[in-house]
This record gives structure tokens, sequence and C-alpha cells, in this order.
């Protein structure tokens, strides 16, 4: 096998080709339909357009020529033999019009595209006429015997013949179309065989990347200035960012966006138990690829190869020479040939050295999917393994999309999979389908337990319910709400004394809506307030999720008074949402002193909306009263009614209630047991309620 090597013919192809592309394929077009019209009315109609029929006779010594019209019995002769009578007019129209519209084979190999399976794609091109010109010249050199008319025919389709074998022997066909003849001569020193990593021509380009658009405008705009050895040879582009967004797959993208072959390589394809031996098959990828250049080598994971050099505690360890080879080898990759491409999901582990310019002079971040690009995986995902029949309306399916921004490409791949699997032959998939499925690969992690009640199930004042229900109902309903003008707040205040019920109806409001909840204490997130940001984080990848702050009048308090502003402030910050706000997730504060928070706390757009929580009234008592009695296990004294237990609970917060009840139960059961009057009575529920 041999490297590719510039030569004029190529220069001349690849320059004729970009420069004259259009006009060519304006031409090659009238050329084409003039060609198939002249065919159909020569050889087919008998039509006497470029030639007729010639015969010649001798009659008393002298040479007779006589025309007759054309047909389709005596022109095949004639077309066949190019040299008989007038022939050649013919031929030398139809090879003129094939050259006219013919490129040439060996540019046509220099794009990549040569297969087997797409030879139709090679002659609808046009590029086959050239060849068949070729043919056509041996055929009537053969035939009536070589001039130097078909030999200058027959000589350059000999050429590009011996130039195919050659580019299909060495692999030409991958080198990249827009990267200029003398570029590949300066790159191409070296050869393929014997290297360790082989590259690889991908099968992926920016079109099997659907939206993200500015994404792709960088990527394209730093490998093509990579590429160019342009700005002082520029090189290294690093992707960043969460895991699942795809950055592997990115990076096989650009690859074939820029035509170039690509060396895929990880920490496991390199790591040895060996001494030394890490280093050594660091410097074997470099080399490997310089030797293959013009490639792109994508290092993924480079997290584990180029480690802060001061977190290595070992003296003996081998990862400061790994480290220290790897930083070589990137200055040195520079003016080769070769788009270095690394990926890591944790940019703050890179050594210091590592990441500044001169090294990777690209970071890009690889956000998460943006609309056009979920919708692209969703449906792809969903036509693979979806029951037949079913469907995937456009609207919904934009409804989905739209609420599911922040969520990383690889949730969007299996959330497509888990709506397949729900989905029901010959019937189209609903929104609720397509949220089901959504919580079925998040699992049931920050969900309520099946204790907590309903807000139905709820004994509550009737004010308190009617807000708690309205507001359960947007939840539940909120793309909907969403789609009349509504919406649901970002932040809701809960407040009332101790034992109200802000904690219980909390989790029944999540419940009811089959939210996901997160329960954090006011005073966990003073102590450390990095788990502010671990909170938002985990509502938002388990949302629709309520975020419950218990006691927040330690972290939300008035500022003018409270040592710990700074933790208030990043809660503020992180709650408007810094980088954009966080659809379906709601954050609920319950306090018992809300004359103790912050004015910005309350304000519109914050914890807008506020739900008082007050002691039991008689209502309330009564029904508590009659949900007790309806569970109690114990046979009931003639004095205890729902009446009389409302009238003496009536005043007492909800926690208190509760208590009271479950004592009197626990001394009249413990009574029993001990041979005692087993019947619980009014006097035994007013005797608990004092000691409460």
């Amino acid at each position: 096998m041999y490297a590719y090597k510039e030569n004029t013919l190529d220069k001349t192809l690849f320059a004729s080709r970009h420069k004259f592309r259009w006009p060519i394929v304006a031409f090659s077009g009238i050329a084409a339909g003039f060609m198939v019209w002249a065919v159909v009315n020569v050889l087919d109609r008998g039509g006497n357009v470029f030639l007729q029929n010639v015969n010649y006779s001798r009659e008393h010594g002298l040479i007779i020529r006589q025309h007759t019209e054309a047909t389709r019995d005596t022109i095949w002769p004639i077309v066949l033999n190019p040299f008989h009578g007038d022939g050649i007019a013919l031929a030398v129209i139809v090879l003129a019009m094939a050259l006219a519209i013919g490129g040439s084979w060996l540019t046509y190999l220099s794009r990549g595209d040569f297969a087997p399976n797409k030879w139709h794609r090679f002659v609808l091109s046009g590029y086959a006429l050239p060849v068949l010109v070729g043919l056509y010249a041996i055929y009537a050199g053969v035939v009536t015997g070589w001039t130097w008319w078909n030999l200058s025919l027959a000589a350059p389709f000999l050429v590009m013949l011996a130039y195919a074998v050659q580019a299909m022997l060495t692999r030409e066909a991958e080198a990249a179309p827009h990267v200029e003849v003398r570029q590949q001569k300066q790159y191409a020193s070296g050869s393929s065989s014997g290297c360790v990593h082989q590259a690889v021509r991908s099968n992926k380009n920016f079109d099997s990347v659907v939206g993200m658009a500015d994404l792709k405008a960088k990527l394209e705009k730093a490998g093509k200035e990579v590429v160019a050895a342009k700005n002082g040879s520029r090189n290294g582009i690093l992707l960043y960012g969460l895991p699942g967004n795809g950055k592997t797959m990115i990076a096989e993208a650009l690859a074939g966006h820029l035509k170039l072959p690509i060396i895929s390589v990880s920490f496991g394809d390199v790591a040895s138990k060996w001494i030394n031996q890490t280093t050594e098959q660091v410097k074997q990828v470099f080399d490997d690829a310089r030797r293959q250049a013009p490639c792109v080598l994508f290092i993924d994971e480079i997290d584990s190869l180029l480690v802060k050099r001061e977190d290595v505690g070992r003296s003996d360890s081998e990862v400061p020479r790994t480290v220290n080879a790897m930083l070589t080898e990137l200055v040195n990759l520079r003016g080769k040939g070769v788009v270095m491409v690394a990926a890591t999901n944790f940019l703050d582990r890179l050594d210091a050295a590592a990441i500044r310019e001169g090294r990777f002079d690209y970071k890009i971040e690889i956000p998460c999917p943006d609309e056009p690009a979920r919708k692209a995986i969703l449906r792809s995902s969903f036509a693979k393994h979806a029951a037949k029949g079913a469907s995937l309306t456009e609207d919904v399916l934009a409804r989905a999309a739209r609420r599911w921004e922040g969520f990383s490409a690889a949730r969007m791949a299996a959330v497509g999979r888990e709506i397949a699997e729900k989905s029901m032959p010959n019937q189209a998939v609903s929104f609720e389908i397509m949220m089901a499925a959504m919580r079925s690969v998040q699992g049931r992690g920050a969900k309520v337990g099946s204790h907590v009640p309903v807000l139905a199930d709820m004994a509550l004042p009737a004010g308190l319910e009617a807000s708690l229900a309205a507001l359960s109902t947007r939840m539940a309903k909120i793309v909907e709400i969403e789609e009349l003008g509504g919406t649901v707040p970002r932040g809701v205040l809960f407040k009332g004394p101790a034992g109200t019920g802000k904690t219980l109806a909390a989790q029944s409001l999540a419940k009811t809506a089959d939210w996901a909840f997160i329960s954090v204490a006011g005073s966990d997130l003073v102590r450390d307030p990095s788990k502010i940001e671990k909170v938002f984080a985990d509502a938002a990848d388990v949302r629709p999720c309520v975020v419950f702050i218990d006691e927040s009048d330690d972290l939300l308090q008035n500022r003018e008074y409270s040592a710990t502003a700074d933790c208030t402030n990043k809660f503020l910050t992180v709650m408007d949402g810094a980088g954009g706000k966080t659809s379906d997730v709601m954050i609920i504060a319950a306090t018992n002193f809300p004359e103790r928070l912050d004015p910005a706390v309350l304000r519109g757009g914050r914890f807008t909306e506020k739900v008082e929580f007050r002691v039991s009234d008689e209502t309330q008592a009564a029904a508590m009263a009659q949900t007790w009695l309806r569970g109690l296990m114990l046979p009931a004294g003639k004095d205890l009614t729902v009446e009389a237990l409302a009238e003496l609970l009536s005043g007492c917060s909800p926690a208190n209630i509760r208590a009271a009840l479950q004592m009197a139960v626990d001394n009249v059961a413990t009574r029993r047991v001990t041979g005692g009057n087993g019947h619980i009575c009014l006097r035994d529920v007013r005797t608990a309620l004092e000691s409460i």
C-alpha cells in the first residue's frame, strides 16, 4: 500500500471542478437533453437529422452517391462503425457531448463517494460518460484499425483507468474533497500500514445531527481553521458538557463533515499495568495520527489522561509522565494536518496546562439538545421500536419537546424507546403516554410515600382546600393551562403556625398532581450552600417536581439582620435561573414566621402565591374526627360522636389533633390488654389532649 501523492493532473481536476462547477452542470443538462432528442430522432424514428443513409454504386464506370432516408435497420451498422460513410459525423457529435457532460472518474473517486452500492450516483452524475467514450474509441480501433483519432480518445481513458486502480489500491477515495492538493502533499507524508490505531472513515456527518445550528457553526469554523492551518496553526478542539449529550457522536460527525478519516481512542485503549507502557502507548497514538494525516484524532474521556498533576499523591506514579508526554504531543501535533478533538464531562478536572490556549485553542460546550434535536431524537427512537401502526402526531411530539428542555440526548432516546413500548398498534400516542414514559425512564426516585393521602382524602378548611385543589389542577393540567395563557407559579409560600399541616399538604399536592417531590431543610442549605445548585439540578432531572424547603426562614430571612445573606443571595439567583428558568419545577417554602422573610423573597416572580394555614376550625376538626372514627378498631363509647369530638378539638392544630387521637387509642389499647375497660370514650380523648 502506497501513500497518496499529489500530481499535476490532480491539481487540474480539483481546480477545474471547483472553478467551473455550475457552468459545467448547466451545460451538461442542456447537452444531455440534446443527446436524448438526437438519439430518439435518429435511432428510433429514423429521422434524417445528423446524417443520411449513403449508398454507393458503380454505373458505366462512374461512382454514384445515393442519399436515402435513414431507418432503424440501416442506421445501426453505421453507428457501430463510425468510419463507414458519413457516420463519423454522428460519432464526433456524440463524443463531444459526452466529453462536455462527463467529469473525471478520478475526480469522482477523490470525492470519497465510490462504492458498489452507489453505482446509480456514478451513472447519474455523468462521470460514466468519459468511460463510455474510451470504450467506444477502443471498439472502433479494433473494428476499423487504430488511427490517431481513436487513439487520442482511448489514451486518456486508459490513463484514467490506471489512476482509478491506483486510487482504489491506495484508499485515495478517502481523501477530503475540500482540502487543497498542496495541503494533502504537505500532510500525507507517511503510510497507514503498521499503525496500531487505524483511521477509519466516519459514517456520520452534520446531517446526522438535527438542529444545534450554533454548535455546528462553531465546530465547522474551528475544524476548517485547523485544516487550513490558518491563524498560527491553531488546533485542539475540547468538547465539554454534561454526559449523555453526544460528544462522541458530534466528534464523528465533525470528521464526516470535514471528509477526514477519524482515529478514536479512550483511556482504556492506552492504559497498561506495566510501568511506562501507558506513556508509550499515548505517544503511539499521536505518531499513528501523524502518519495517517490528514485525519481527526479523537480522545474520549480525556480527563482520565490529563489529570491534575498536583492531585497525584504518589511520587512514583506514572501519571505525571503521561500528562507531560501528552502536553508535548499536543504542541507537536500542530501543523501536521491532524485535527485534535477531545471530550470530557469534567472540565475542572483537567490539568491547567492542558486547557490553556496553545494546546486546546477551541473550548466548545456541548449543550443539551435544542427543540428540533429533541423532536428528531424522539421521532427516530420511537420509529425504531414502535408497535405496528402506532403513530406519533406532530402536535404531541412538539408539545413534549418544548417541555423537556434541558434533558440529555441519551434521555430523549430512552424516552422514545419507552414511548414505543407503551404504544398500542394502530393508535396514536397521547401526551399522557409520553409523560408516563418519561416518569418510567426517570424511575421512582423523589416520589412521596404511599402513606401520604391525596388532597381529596385530607380534612382541610374550605378555603385552604379550594386553594390547594386549584393549584394541583394547574400542575396536573399544565400543558392545557399554558395553552390558555395560564401558568404554574415558580414559588409558593406556605405560612402558618407550627403543626398546621404545611409539610403534609406539600407532599399531598405533589402526589395529587403526580409530580416528583424533593424535601430539604433551610438549615441544611445554610450549612452547605453547595447543596443549593444540586437540589435544583436534581429537581430538573426528575421534573415535573416540587422542591419543598421546610423552615425556610433559616435560609430566606431578612438580609438586613442575617449573617447568612450570601446563602440567601445564592438561592435567589439559582431560583431565578441564571441560565434560564427550568420549566415544571415549583418551589414551596414553608415557614412559621413569614414576617422574618426578606422582602425580595416575597416579590412577584419568586414566591408570588401565598397559602395560609390556620389552626383547625370546627368544620376541619369534624372532618378529621369522622375520618378517625371510620378507621377506629376499638369499640367506641356512646359519647364519642363526631359533634362532641369537633367541639373538643376545634382550635387545635391538625398535628395536635392527630397526636391526641392517636394517644387516646394507645392509652385505651394498653388498658384493654391489661384487663381494663376496652371502650374508648370522649374522656380518653380529653385526657390525651391535655397531655399534648
